[in-house]
């Protein structure tokens, strides 16, 4: 069973892009993103909720995995 690709507010998309492809600091990536610290936290635990993962490594891999499985 695949798991379910769940909706995303636009912030969640851009902070989501910029987890995949960067292997910057929290602090470094909040500052890319202009937004601060607590903020790109609250976004992270977003997602890792939508998603069922505990981890920004877990969301990385969540994503990439369900991309490989529906061919996205």
């Amino acid at each position: 069973m695949s798991p379910q690709y769940p909706e995303h507010s636009e912030r969640e998309k851009e902070v989501l892009e910029v987890l995949l492809v960067s292997d910057e600091n929290v602090q470094d990536i909040a500052e890319t993103l202009m937004i601060s610290r607590a903020a790109l936290y609250r976004h992270i635990a977003s997602l890792n909720e939508k998603t069922g993962t505990k981890s920004r490594i877990g969301l990385v891999q969540f994503y990439y995995r369900y991309h490989r499985r529906n061919g996205g």
